[in-house]
């Protein structure tokens, strides 16, 4: 819901599909989740559409979708995803593997740290290979392929994370959170001159009890 201005993004799948835990499907924070039983596939479609609506949003110049935390397990497990149809892919250390009009992602680290959901132009080098960006030119709709490969004899389950731009995007591989600029202490305020206290004496005054005349 809501991943745009009056536009929303709705996934359906196109194959059949199994999650070892579904309520990790959906979205928490700028992340979308989808939670696949490994080993196992599935075929999604994503669609833009107007916000509470089924009615694909118009054609846009580009639409950019950004797929995160691509890794294996310890156990073995490795994540693999397919697009098609793009105008162009964007990615740091996974290679693509070009088969068609596909272009195949498969995981090259294991356990990856999972980006910040709240904010993801704060993705560490590790976190930035991991991901891969994708665009679409006069389209609203696109279909991803999300592999979860079995490498030993323990089943389990993957979480794919994805969302819109970020700093895994083409051009903003350098981008951080903003770092607070650093001012000067203030200057204290000049503090006025301490009042002089005058009191004035005479000779006569002062001296005239203890002088012997």
């Amino acid at each position: 819901k809501n991943v745009a201005p009056s536009m929303d993004l709705v996934l359906t799948n196109l194959t059949s599909y199994a999650a070892l835990a579904p309520e990790k499907n959906g979205r928490s924070g700028c992340l979308g989740s989808l939670n696949i039983a490994a080993p196992g596939n599935a075929q999604i479609k994503f669609a833009l559409v107007e916000e509470g609506t089924n009615t694909p949003v118009p054609l846009g110049p580009t639409y950019e979708m950004t797929v995160f935390d691509l890794d294996a397990s310890k156990r073995g497990m490795t994540e693999v995803v397919g697009v098609s149809n793009y105008s162009s892919i964007e990615a740091v250390a996974l290679k693509p593997n070009i088969v068609g009009n596909n272009a195949w992602f498969r995981a090259t680290d294991v356990e990856v740290e999972n980006p910040d959901t709240n904010n993801l132009n704060n993705l560490t080098p590790a976190q930035i290979d991991a991901s891969f960006s994708v665009s679409y030119t006069g389209t609203s709709e696109w279909v991803v392929h999300f592999h979860a490969e079995q490498g030993g004899r323990k089943t389990g389950g993957r979480n794919f994370f994805f969302s819109g731009t970020s700093c895994a995007s083409v051009n903003r591989h350098e981008c951080h959170c903003p770092v607070p600029p650093e001012y000067p202490p203030p200057v204290p305020p000049e503090m006025p001159p301490p009042a002089t206290w005058i009191t004035s004496f005479s000779s006569t005054s002062l001296y005239s009890k203890d002088r012997k005349s």
